[in-house]
């Protein structure tokens, strides 16, 4: 038998070496072809090596780029989203007393209020500030606060819906307490512009509840200028109000947040 030694391919031996040895082989017996196969497959191996020490890098590169490109993306995704609301608005709301806040769209930083609303409050009762300025007649605190001059002055009852009542109802279980429908708003529309008015008719706290006057968000924009449509505290201001012209009325606000919910 011939030793496997004898068919070792030389060292220095590259690729056309091996095809060469090859060739001689197949015309040998069975131990030549092997041994001529079995030293190309060591050269194939060792060249699959190579190339793997090289390529590691190069796939933690590629790694690398991809990582960064997916990051870029996604931070210009939210860019664009970012600007898309900028763009279509988001909710601000501000407030100028405890009991007196401002509602309406922001874009870019720069706040444009629809409307504003008042509501008494029960611990500290007062006198509620407001005198909204209408082409008939304007409607003052003791207009608001009685429900047969409100609707002589066309203010209709607008009672909870469905899905209110039935909420508030849920509350009233959980908490075991009797359920206490709320009393109706009286609303008015004046053009576009809404005033809603609550009323309690009874009870400890029976009078005024809140006041509110303005556009509806889902109103078309943009709002149709009132100017010096309502007076709060004696100062008379239009509606839709910028927060430059707020601020120049009413002072700074005691805070300001936007996001819609």
């Amino acid at each position: 038998m011939i030793p496997a030694s004898m068919f070792k391919p030389p060292r220095d031996y590259d690729k056309g070496t091996v095809f060469v040895v090859l060739k001689i082989y197949a015309s040998s017996d069975e131990c030549g072809i092997k041994a001529g196969v079995s030293g190309y497959q060591k050269y194939v191996n060792r060249r699959v090596l190579s190339r793997a020490s090289v390529k590691g890098p190069d796939r933690m590169a590629n790694f690398i780029k991809i990582a960064l490109v997916m990051i870029a993306l996604m931070v210009g995704l939210t860019a664009a989203f970012q600007l898309y609301l900028e763009i279509s608005g988001v909710l601000v709301q501000a407030a100028f007393a405890p009991n007196l806040s401002f509602t309406g769209i922001s874009h870019f930083g720069r706040a444009t209020y629809a409307g504003f609303s008042w509501f008494q409050n029960p611990q500290k009762p007062g006198p509620c500030p407001l005198v909204i300025h209408l082409a008939d007649r304007d409607l003052g605190v003791e207009d608001l606060g009685n429900v047969e001059r409100l609707r002589a002055r066309a203010f209709r009852p607008d009672l909870p819906d469905e899905r209110t009542t039935a909420m508030l109802m849920k509350v009233a279980a959980q908490a075991k307490i009797p359920y206490q429908p709320l009393p109706p708003n009286y609303v008015r529309r004046d053009g576009h512009l809404l005033i809603s008015v609550g009323i309690d008719p009874k009870g400890p706290h029976a009078g005024l509840r809140s006041v509110w006057v303005g556009y509806r968000m889902a109103e078309p924009r943009p709002w149709p200028r009132r100017s010096g449509i309502v007076s709060i505290g004696g100062k008379r201001l239009p509606l839709p109000v910028t927060d430059t012209e707020l601020a120049e009325i009413l002072g700074p606000p005691l805070w300001r947040q936007q996001g819609w919910p």
